[in-house]
């Protein structure tokens, strides 16, 4: 999937002004409409991922004609990263940046339904669990810490850079070991990552926050976020079919 660094350069922030009640207000709006968004999301995925990872002749299927589908989700998820990397407006601008939200999701769901695809369901519905248990104590964590970890938005990027290079230095070093490696520490930057994204949507105290106009992008990096967890974990945790 896509990681944060495809489309954090929106610069969709905003510095903490004066602490209004108005603001406060407008702020709790714009939490909801993020997580609303972001359950929605998830239930897409979770109801067009789940076919693959039960029903055997949508496995079958996707192995034998599943290689145009994994490109063409490919390149619409990172078309619509592109546009609005290009176009920040796009992801402001309704309804264009609810189509973008909707496509992004779509393709994304695709790709993790292909992935589940190659895993045991029970391990799949076990690291579908866990991946929910880690997010809302990751959650609760960032809403009651007193660190602010929206100033280390920089670090995170530098170790997503260095995952990306060693993602690529393991093509040509295969294995097992290699594998389990590249998955835990993916597992923990983005655990991070869950922090400081919900640190962002919260505002409040915090240094740093999103602007109430980039819902759409504040949901889909969110989104982002917990779908790599789950794809590390599962690559983990998951039993693979034989």
């Amino acid at each position: 999937m896509f990681a944060n660094d495809s489309v954090e350069p929106l610069g969709g922030y905003q510095w903490l002004g004066e602490d209004l009640e108005g603001e406060r207000v407008v702020r709790r709006g714009f939490i909801r409409k993020v997580y609303g968004l972001l359950t929605c999301q998830l239930l897409a995925t979770a109801i067009i991922a789940a076919p693959f990872a039960t029903h055997e002749v949508s496995q079958k299927w996707i192995v034998s004609n599943g290689s145009w589908l994994i490109f063409l989700s490919s390149f619409a998820a990172l078309g619509i990263v592109c546009a609005g990397s290009c176009n920040p407006d796009l992801f402001r601008r309704y309804p264009a940046n609810y189509i973008c939200l909707t496509v992004f999701t779509i393709a994304e769901s695709l790709l993790v339904g292909f992935v589940c695809s190659a895993y045991q369901t029970y391990s799949v519905f076990l690291v579908f669990m866990l991946t929910f248990g880690i997010f809302g104590i990751l959650t609760l964590y960032a809403y009651t810490t007193d660190t602010d970890f929206t100033g280390y938005g920089t670090y995170l990027f530098a170790a997503l850079t260095g995952l990306c290079f060693m993602s690529l230095i393991f093509l040509f070093f295969p294995g097992p070991a290699a594998e389990k490696l590249q998955a835990g520490l993916g597992a923990v930057l983005f655990s991070f990552y869950i922090i400081y994204d919900t640190q962002l949507i919260m505002g409040g105290k915090h240094k740093i926050q999103f602007s109430i106009d980039d819902y759409v992008f504040a949901s889909m990096n969110i989104y982002i976020d917990i779908l790599n967890l789950f794809l590390d974990l599962l690559r983990i945790l998951g039993e693979t079919r034989n």
